[in-house]
């Protein structure tokens, strides 16, 4: 989910640069691969500090592709971008309702207009 390496790599790319690379991965991504790539955005802004910007790529990711049991690591992103944009009591209730209970409306807010 965040691999030291890479995370160390993002914070020393060129921001410009890495940034087009990876909306460019992720606007041409196949449906199934979509995710897969907004999760490496995500990470990315992250990575910068920027958590409003990750919250909102995972807000779309999340309404398009809710998490399962099998792989909630986009919530677990999602989560981190909320405690590191000031809403913890957010991320952590996310946290605590099963899967099953997550609305894919309501996430930390108003849903992002964002579309990645």
């Amino acid at each position: 989910m965040l691999d030291p390496q890479s995370w160390g790599f993002d914070r020393q790319a060129d921001f410009t640069e890495r940034k087009s690379q990876l909306i460019e991965a992720a606007a041409g991504a196949s449906e199934a691969r979509r995710p897969a790539a907004r999760a490496d955005l995500a990470r990315f802004y992250l990575a910068r500090d920027l958590a409003v910007e990750a919250k909102a790529v995972l807000d779309v990711s999340l309404a398009a592709n809710p998490p399962s049991a099998e792989d909630s690591s986009s919530l677990v992103l999602h989560a981190v971008a909320c405690i590191m944009s000031g809403r913890p009591d957010q991320a952590l209730k996310e946290l605590a309702t099963p899967l099953s209970a997550i609305s894919t409306t309501r996430r930390c807010g108003a849903r992002s207009r964002l579309r990645v």
